[in-house]
Formats: C-alpha cells, structure tokens, sequence
C-alpha cells in the first residue's frame, strides 16, 4: 500500500515547538505571563500579566502545545498501524515485531536527548568554573547520577531534572505506545469505535489527562482512515454519519473547521496557572475540583485544533509550505536545545540588552529575535548531529537483527 503523507503535520509540529520555545522564554523573562499579577510584572502597561488569562494568549501557554504535540505524535503512530491495518498479510510483521518497533522508539527519543543533557551538564561545570555561570544554576548530583536519570528514569517517570521541559518525554513515549497499543486493537469501519474512543479518553483522562489526548488522537486518525467508507456508505452510526456529511458538503465543512478552530484557540489560551476571572471562570467550577484540569483542557483544545486542519483545506495548504515544513524538520531538535540556549545564553543576552537600551520590554523584544537566530542553526546542527547518530545506531542494531532472522 502507497504510505500517504499528511504535510502540514510536520508544519504544525514545527510551529508547536516554536510555541514551547516562546512560552519558556515568557516564564524566563516575563513571569507574570504564567503566574499572574502575583509574579512580577515586568511591563509598564502589565500586558505580561494580561497574558496568564485573556484568550489571545494561546501562542505562550506552553502546556497546550504540549498536547498538541503528544496528539499530533499519536495521529502519526497510530498512522502507520491504520495504514497496515487494511492489509491482513501486512499487519502480521507489525505483531511479529512489535516489541523491536517499542525499543526503536525509545532508542530514537533517549539518544538525542541524553546527548543533549550530557552536553548541556558539562557545559553548566564548564561556565560555572570560569565565572560565565550567569544563572547560576549547578549540577546538584554526580553525573552517574544525572546519565541514569538520563537513560532510565525520566522515560519511566515524569522528570525534569535533566532539563526542565523534558518531563514532557515520559508522556511522548509511553503515549506513543499508549497509541499503538489502542491502534491495534481500534476495528476499522466500525459503527461503535468513535464512541469507544471517546469513552477510552474520558477512562484514561481519568488516570492521566494527557493520555486523553493520546487517544483524541487515534480517534482522529481513525476518522480520517474512514473517509473513503464514509463516501461510500453511510451505515457506520452518528458520528460517522456526520463526517460523511462533512465530506460531502463544502460549506458545512468549511463552518465546522472555522468552530473547531475557533474552539481549540479560546481552549488553548485557558491559563495554566491563574485562577481566571474572565470569561474563563465558567470553569472554576471543575477547575475548583480538579487543580490539573487545564491539562484536560488543552488536550481537548489539541484535539479540536488538529481536527480542523483536515477540515481546512487553505490551513492545511499553508502549514504545507517549506519554511513550515522545514520547522516540522527540526521540530524535534528545537524541544532538545532551547532550553539550554535560554539557560546559558539567554539571561546573559536579557541582561546585556537591557543595560544597553534602558527599557525591559523592548530589550525582551531584542533578546527573543537574537535567540530565535540562534535556535533555528543550532536545531539544524543538533538535527544532523544528534538525531542522525539515533537513527544511525537503530538501523545497526535493528537492520543487522533483521539480517540474521532473514538468513536463519
């Protein structure tokens, strides 16, 4: 079967980084952006602090493209299991090398990674030693310590002790096989799956809300799977009903997209941290029961996002573009070194720029783009470097396994 490639995944993958990048930069720089008026404010007109809560905000709250990433990651692993799915003869190698496909994953996500956090912990020793530690930060275990839980321990749990926005790698692999192991068992053109998957989100939400997004995601690639039934038939339940309808009418699917979009936004900007009293209060009520229930929130706001690219063909085109896709390239090498570029680099840039232009928000303006310069090559470089060597050691390992079963 011909794989298709959905394009503008990469992109928007790429522009979710971009996001992460500049919420960590805001939390860096400007906290009051994620914590409220009780941070300091570091703008004269408080637009920092308008950022914790109003719904325009969407671009720095971090968390919700965090989700977006972990639903767009299960759409592309549950992806190549639907593709295989429509082939009996096809599926049987994927069962045949499942447990091999679950240590490659991890191997592709933990070699980058630890090379960066290795290299991002003898750096800190190495400016704290000539005085150009400008944060401050240290190595606070030996580095038997800091490789294990490089290599073991944050995989298994969240941890952020290598560098801070890495606890998100917990939920990016077990999600991925979270994805996978929902995908296998998801019948194809089935009445019922739609409901099972939502039903699915709200258990495992339940657990984790995070996983919910995981299984938005599957959801989603199951739905855009059925489109070619859904054209044919329309005996597959409600939903399915729906989505055929939405294939078939370009209005009714243009209006869709529009909400869904509209919709994953205003969720995306609900605030993280601050209890809102803006529109957002309707709510407080769940929030008051729940303290982590922005992560369901976003999750939800990923899901709709995502679902209105497909309905969105102009959005889709434009997410489809090279510089786009270039992002989508690099995507994964820009979550890796940003943080250790805002670390080393960017407080000392922050301060310098400030002293010079005597004004905080315009020397903020300055210091991003220069960051922004910097982490577009060093992404490249960690992507040809880094990333390389991943694949590299899997196709030693996996290609030479697959020789030896081959020849036996």
């Amino acid at each position: 079967m011909k794989k298709e490639r959905i394009t503008f995944l990469d992109g928007l993958r790429g522009f979710a980084c971009l996001g992460v990048f500049t919420h960590h930069f805001f939390l860096s720089f400007f906290p009051a952006s994620y914590f409220g008026a009780e941070a300091a404010v570091m703008t004269a007109s408080g637009f920092d602090a308008a950022l914790s809560v109003e719904p325009f905000s969407f671009f720095v709250n971090g968390n919700f493209w965090v989700c977006l990433f972990l639903v767009i990651s299960a759409f592309l692993v549950s992806n190549k299991i639907f593709q295989l799915k429509t082939s009996y003869e096809a599926l049987i190698p994927v069962f045949e090398t499942l447990s091999t496909t679950l240590l490659k994953r991890y191997l592709r996500l933990m070699i980058p990674a630890a090379l960066i956090g290795i290299f991002s912990y003898f750096l800190r020793d190495l400016l704290t030693l000539t005085g150009l530690n400008y944060l401050g930060k240290v190595n606070d275990c030996s580095f038997l310590n800091f490789l294990y839980h490089a290599v073991v321990h944050m995989w298994i749990f969240v941890d952020s002790s290598v560098q801070g926005p890495f606890w998100m790698l917990h939920y990016l692999l077990f999600g991925s096989y979270l994805a996978i192991l929902i995908a296998l068992a998801t019948p194809l053109k089935n009445r019922w799956t739609p409901l099972i998957h939502l039903f699915l989100a709200a258990v495992l939400g339940i657990l984790n809300h995070y996983y919910a997004g995981i299984v938005f995601g599957v959801m989603i690639c199951y739905l855009y799977h059925c489109r070619t039934a859904l054209q044919e038939t329309s005996d597959h339940g409600i939903l399915n009903k729906l989505m055929a309808l939405l294939i078939h009418n370009k209005i009714l699917r243009f209006a869709a997209g529009i909400l869904l979009l509209l919709a994953g936004l205003f969720l995306g900007a609900y605030p993280s941290y601050v209890k809102p009293e803006n529109i957002y209060r309707i709510f407080n009520a769940y929030a008051f029961r729940d303290p982590d229930a922005y992560e369901l929130i976003h999750s939800v706001a990923a899901a709709c996002l995502l679902a209105s690219f497909f309905l969105l063909k102009g959005l889709a085109d434009f997410f489809s573009t090279k510089p786009f896709l270039f992002l989508g390239k690099i995507s994964f090498s820009i979550y890796l070194v940003h943080s250790m570029l805002l670390e080393h680099l960017g407080y000392f840039i922050m301060h310098q720029t400030n002293d010079l232009m005597g004004n905080y928000s315009c020397a903020g303006i300055l210091t991003y783009l220069i960051l922004f310069s910097l982490l577009i090559p060093l992404s490249l470089a960690c992507y040809y470097t880094v990333e390389r060597l991943g694949d590299w050691v899997c196709r030693k390992l996996f290609n030479s396994q697959q020789t030896s079963a081959t020849a036996k």
